[in-house]
């Protein structure tokens, strides 16, 4: 592997060790370094099948606050009598020369609104600015206006420089798939994944147009950001699914979509996985095509989430359950395109152009990323297979079970206070 541009890669001696060394060297290095993606030149690993694990057990959903029982509270002067047929009513039924029963008082929300211990948190954001996170950059701002948590949002390069930083104390969330946060807490980092962000791979496939089927990427220039990065590993998956060895392939390290996007343009790469908006800005220009979606090939695999230390979960439970809340919400909304257009032209006015924030959203609505109930959070179908998958094709050291890296706590209890979405 080589380094696609010197300008996009960290140089520092630490880029030549194994990837699953990459945490120990995190914890006691500057911020000015732990800000730095590291990327790995490791070859491609070939995939090895885990041992069997015993698979966790659920956690329970939190429960919903009790309402005030309806029979103790009176009416208020002037209210109506409960109707005929009524709960009400037919709880205690009128007899000749009784009075009217008396109304059942209206039930109370499930539970109080949330109120944070925290009026500012620092939010770790390792992706570009693209369409694709419209309902993210929708819930930091709904943190400050319905919670009033200010997110100070600092954008980085790389999910295992986002983890780092926030293994370091740099942040109180940090926005990262998948695989570098398990690897981290299979080396005993005290981390969980606790709200739910993209629910599936949100990665374009982009490739340059001599390529027409899967076997014409042996010997490739394909881009990644690291061994320990999605984009490595969502395109190894895909790989293998496809019959092609990913020793054949020649993985150039480009940290970062826009970096990714650049080493297209100047022929250092000829085949690379990009964010959607991205892709649509590639393919403008016809030496390239959308060749493969990960979300397609690999509809079960979850992908991101934003993760904070366990310390945060037992000191400021409220602020990440309003964080949960804000996303859930935002993912709601997400699932009406005059919303997100709304929205993503609050965001994007002046970067990108209505049309292809148009189309963004009907290629992003068709992967299935928002969740408006956070469903495929825990199920065999989604943690799970999500954790075995990136242990078999090494994309962490070992499996770990779902309930050891992630928690439901704060998405069941958003989903309870705010109940159900139905389309």
């Amino acid at each position: 592997m080589y380094d696609a541009t010197s300008s996009d890669v960290f140089t520092s001696p630490t880029r030549r060790l194994p990837r699953r060394r990459f945490l120990s060297l995190a914890v006691g290095s500057s911020a000015m370094v732990l800000l730095t993606a590291c990327g790995s030149s490791a070859p491609a690993p070939a995939a090895t099948k885990p041992a069997e694990a015993p698979k966790p057990t659920p956690a329970p959903a939190a429960p919903p606050a009790a309402a005030s029982p309806a029979a103790a509270a009176s009416p208020a002067a002037g209210a109506s009598p409960a109707p005929s047929g009524s709960p009400a009513a037919a709880a205690s039924p009128a007899t000749s020369g009784s009075p009217a029963p008396k109304p059942a008082a209206e039930a109370k929300p499930q539970a109080p609104a949330v109120k944070p211990t925290m009026s500012k948190v620092r939010v770790l954001f390792n992706v570009p600015q693209d369409p694709t996170f419209v309902p993210d950059l929708s819930a930091y701002q709904r943190m400050k206006d319905e919670f009033g948590v200010e997110c100070d949002v600092q954008e980085i390069t790389g999910a295992d420089a986002s983890i780092k930083a926030l293994i370091a104390g740099q942040a109180e969330f940090a926005l990262s798939t998948l695989a570098s946060g398990i690897l981290a807490v299979g080396q005993s980092q005290a981390i969980k994944a606790a709200v739910p962000a993209a629910h599936a791979p949100y990665f374009t496939m982009v490739v340059t147009n001599d390529i027409t089927d899967w076997k014409q990427l042996a010997g490739k220039r394909i881009g990644i950001t690291a061994t320990s990065d999605s984009s490595y590993y969502t395109t190894l998956l895909q790989l293998r699914k496809n019959g092609v060895d990913p020793n054949s392939i020649e993985w150039v390290t480009v940290r970062g979509v826009p970096a990714r996007v650049d080493a297209m343009k100047a022929g250092k790469i000829d085949v690379s996985q990009v964010t959607v908006g991205a892709a649509l800005e590639l393919i403008k220009d016809p030496k390239f095509k959308r060749f493969a979606e990960i979300g397609k090939d690999f509809p079960n695999l979850l992908f991101s989430a934003y993760w904070v230390t366990n310390k945060m979960i037992q000191e400021h439970p409220t602020v990440i359950q309003a964080f949960a809340e804000s996303l859930m919400q935002e993912h709601r909304n997400a699932q009406d395109k005059t919303k997100y257009m709304t929205n993503g032209k609050k965001f994007f006015e002046g970067k990108i152009d209505e049309a292809t924030l148009s189309q963004s959203y009907d290629i992003l609505k068709e992967m299935n990323i928002w969740d408006p109930n956070a469903a495929r959070w825990k199920n065999e179908a989604g943690g799970e297979f999500t954790a075995r998958t990136l242990a078999e094709f090494e994309a962490v050291e070992k499996y770990v079970p779902f309930d050891q890296w992630a928690t439901t706590q704060f998405s069941d209890a958003a989903r309870g206070r705010l109940g159900e979405y139905k389309a």
